[in-house]
């Protein structure tokens, strides 16, 4: 318990992938069936594989190599098989790389087992409904013990190995513990792949309230992700027509240890997703406009803040106080902007979110 263990100056997070995937924790992605989770780990899999060798980056971030291990029980051989030569090719290109190179790489430290022909479960449930590690959990652990510079372990999907979902917060809770011990006997980060409730199929919910099962789940993960595909709305905000397919969102629904990152707009293209920079409409003029605010106010990096007088002189080109105040008080419930008072005025000024606030996000 002593608090010398603490440095005086803390390394920052380790992460595989940049401004998303910490290292070693225990981690979920989730989304309604045949939405493509499962291609999307998969790409992102092949991608920390390649990693080792080539600068490859996922959604735009670099990404640090090491091995990977996938436990599926979802797929068959041949539909992995189609979805991992497809992904091998069009990184080749990408990498300007023969498919035989790319190949080599990612066997060397990408290993995927299916189960689906021969089903197992890693916990066994007690009568008082508590979890228990059954034999296969502990040889798991034991084989992902040799692997040198493992990086991510994959659950596709946590459903398929165990018996726990629907029997309540208690055997969740210890099915996450047993999780949160894979992650620290192996010091690999867990992603557990998981389904949406069937009322979150048309992405009108968010978060806890679109994972299927009890809140003890997404209480014990220490980050998860939705990805769904865009309501109607959404995709005249992103000026999409009907017979645009392949486009999804990414939801960072929970991430405990850096901060959240904006939802992203994807396009799937074959087997490999693109992050779109999509079009700001007339419906985002007030996001473009508080965007605005953040940024004048990074850029003149007044430390002692601002007097109202002097953040509608520093917005002018905006609008005017009846236009800007409003955004302003939009900015406080964001938490990117706080006031203090001055005397009998107030000053304007950014929280440490507002001044680590990513514009080109």
């Amino acid at each position: 318990w002593s608090l010398s263990r603490f440095v005086d100056d803390p390394p920052e997070v380790p992460m595989i992938i940049k401004n998303m995937l910490p290292y070693g924790v225990v981690s979920a992605l989730y989304s309604a069936g045949g939405v493509g989770k499962s291609t999307f780990m998969l790409y992102m899999s092949v991608c920390i594989a390649m990693a080792k060798k080539y600068p490859v980056d996922f959604l735009k971030q670099s990404v640090s190599g090491g091995a990977v291990v996938v436990l599926t029980a979802e797929d068959p051989d041949l539909i992995i098989n189609r979805r991992y030569i497809g992904i091998i090719k069009e990184l080749a290109d990408q990498l300007d790389i023969s498919q035989q190179e790319a190949r080599k790489t990612v066997e060397e430290n990408l290993y995927i087992m299916s189960s689906i022909d021969k089903p197992f479960n890693l916990f066994k449930l007690q009568n008082d409904d508590t979890v228990k590690p059954t034999l296969h959990f502990k040889n798991l652990i034991s084989r992902l013990k040799t692997l040198r510079d493992l990086k991510l372990i994959v659950i596709d999907t946590k459903t398929r190995f165990s018996p726990v979902e629907g029997k309540g917060n208690i055997a969740t809770s210890n099915e996450v513990q047993y999780y949160e011990q894979l992650r620290k006997e192996t010091g690999a980060t867990v992603l557990l792949l998981h389904h949406t409730s069937k009322v979150s199929r048309d992405g009108s919910q968010s978060g806890a309230q679109a994972y299927r099962d009890v809140t003890a789940f997404y209480d014990s993960v220490r980050a998860a992700w939705y990805l769904r595909t865009l309501t109607e709305r959404e995709k005249k905000k992103y000026k999409l027509t009907e017979e645009q397919g392949g486009y999804l969102l990414l939801e960072n629904s929970k991430n405990n240890y850096i901060r959240q990152h904006q939802d992203l707009l994807l396009y799937r293209y074959g087997f490999q997703y693109a992050v779109i920079d999509a079009e700001i409409t007339a419906d985002d003029e007030k996001m473009k406009h508080k965007k605005k605010i953040i940024e004048l106010m990074q850029t003149s990096d007044r430390k002692d803040g601002y007097k109202q007088k002097e953040i509608l002189e520093l917005t002018a080109t905006i609008g005017s106080r009846t236009k800007v105040m409003p955004l302003i008080a939009e900015l406080i419930e964001d938490q990117l902007i706080y006031t203090e008072i001055d005397g009998p005025a107030l000053r304007y000024k950014l929280t440490d979110d507002g001044v680590l606030f990513d514009i080109t996000l």
